[in-house]
């Protein structure tokens, strides 16, 4: 595989999602459309782990297939982050800000998020 990252420290999580398509939906309700509803990661299958990059994900994660051949290991790499930042709803006639709000917004991990 594969990569364009320069460099490789954004953290990873890995999940075994072999039986994904039985877990309960986001409030309890039937998985007769689970691909496009959110579902609910059952106790036992939260990861407990934040791998440290992506290199040691992958390695982890083929550690992990080797000693559970019959499981699906998934490495969930994060893409983008959700932060809160303050911007200027009002300027006086000069420029200087006089009224702020927070705004949600995306950035990309890689470019804008530093870990």
């Amino acid at each position: 595989m594969t990569r364009c990252r320069v460099a490789d420290d954004t953290p990873c999580l890995i999940v075994d999602c072999t039986d994904a398509h039985e877990w309960p939906g986001r409030l309890g309700q039937s998985n007769a459309y689970a691909h496009s509803l959110p579902q609910r990661m059952p106790e036992p299958k939260r990861p407990a782990i934040l791998q440290p990059s992506r290199r040691v994900a992958d390695a982890e994660a083929l550690r992990l297939a080797a000693a559970h051949p019959d499981r699906r290991f998934v490495i969930f790499e994060a893409a983008a982050a959700a932060i809160t930042t303050v911007v200027p709803t009002h300027t006086t006639i000069n420029g200087t800000p006089w009224g702020e709000r927070r705004v949600a917004v995306l950035l990309d991990i890689g470019t804008d998020v530093p870990f």
